[in-house]
């Protein structure tokens, strides 16, 4: 069972950044973030926030465990530039099931994650 959970507060935005060094942090060629340094993105009094657009960090968790991540991006500034509205996915991590990982993206395509209504 597929469990999914917008980030909303400190614990959560930790849950996210933390979620790629769980999953593959056994790994020699992995290497994580900088510590706090993918946490302050998504934040609402984040600068790119103010200025720029809107980050919506999801994490979906399969039977109880965390198992993907994925930040749906609207840039305004870039919108602007280009003259549309696209959205962006990034911050992207998930277990080895194309399953899970296709649920999450369709999850950060439906309306009103990438493009506000």
């Amino acid at each position: 069972m597929l469990t999914t959970t917008r980030c909303v507060g400190e614990a959560l935005f930790r849950r996210f950044e933390n979620l790629p060094e769980d999953l593959h942090g056994s790994d020699p060629a992995f290497a994580p973030p900088f510590p706090g340094s993918v946490r302050k993105f998504p934040l609402p009094d984040s600068h790119f926030h103010k200025q720029d657009g809107t980050i919506s960090a999801l994490l979906v968790e399969r039977d109880g465990r965390l198992a993907v991540r994925i930040a749906a991006i609207h840039n305004r500034s870039a919108g602007a530039w280009l003259g549309d509205s696209a959205g962006y996915f990034g911050f992207f991590s998930c277990i080895d099931d194309p399953g899970v990982a296709a649920h999450l993206v369709g999850l950060a395509k439906a309306p009103g994650i990438l493009v506000p209504q």
